[in-house]
């Protein structure tokens, strides 16, 4: 078992759903069960997860891919809009950010009709909302979406002064500097005398690498 032991022995031995809890520990500051199911499946699963859903096991119902990129995205997404101890639900949740209902649902029927829905995660992607990043996990706003997509799908960072992403001012040099990154490196554009030549080569790298021009929201 990985993780750090805590002292909760009152929950050893509870039965959450159709699991019964053989330890409890922390990792990545969340607790954790490990839980095995009447027909011996044994796994780590998030303590609040069990206790409020009562998830049963997705191996007895058939569904070979809980362990899957596919499953953990879907579960990350349910987390992070539905669990204020979620680290990143001050992000989604508490905002106002949801999912469809049919996803949310118990006992492994959520992730299975998100799986209907979405289809297996291709190796490397995970789940974005697209094309209103504003908008919730609902069908016609979600995709799976590479690190290159998900990066360039996001608001304007707070440190970004120029007001365009990819376009910075040079202080050394007194120039524009236009640049973007593709598959985590980032890629020099030039450097221009003029802010508008500067935006005009890094929409035309946005073109050329994702197939449209950013659109630029408030800041992160």
């Amino acid at each position: 078992m990985k993780g750090k032991r805590i002292v909760k022995e009152e929950e050893v031995g509870k039965v959450y759903g159709n699991w019964n809890v053989k330890d409890v520990f922390k990792k990545r500051g969340r607790t954790y069960f490990l839980v095995v199911c009447g027909k011996g499946h044994e796994r780590e699963v998030r303590a609040d997860v069990i206790i409020h859903k009562g998830q049963s096991c997705p191996e007895c119902e058939g569904n070979p891919l809980y362990k899957s990129r596919t499953y953990n995205s879907w579960d990350s997404m349910v987390q992070r809009v539905t669990n204020p101890n979620d680290s990143s639900y001050h992000k989604y949740g508490a905002i106002g950010i949801g999912c469809h209902p049919d996803w949310l649902l118990p006992k492994g029927e959520g992730f299975r009709k998100f799986l209907e829905y979405m289809g297996e995660a291709p190796e490397g992607y995970t789940i974005d909302r697209w094309p209103d990043r504003s908008g919730g996990y609902f069908p016609g706003n979600v995709r799976w979406a590479s690190n290159s997509e998900q990066g360039f799908n996001q608001k304007r960072r707070s440190t970004n002064t120029s007001g365009r992403t990819g376009v910075g001012w040079d202080n050394e040099r007194g120039l524009w500097v236009a640049a973007i990154c593709v598959n985590r490196k980032n890629i020099f554009l030039g450097r221009y005398e003029k802010f508008e030549c500067a935006v005009k080569a890094r929409e035309e790298a946005e073109l050329k690498y994702f197939g449209e021009i950013k659109e630029e929201g408030d800041r992160e």
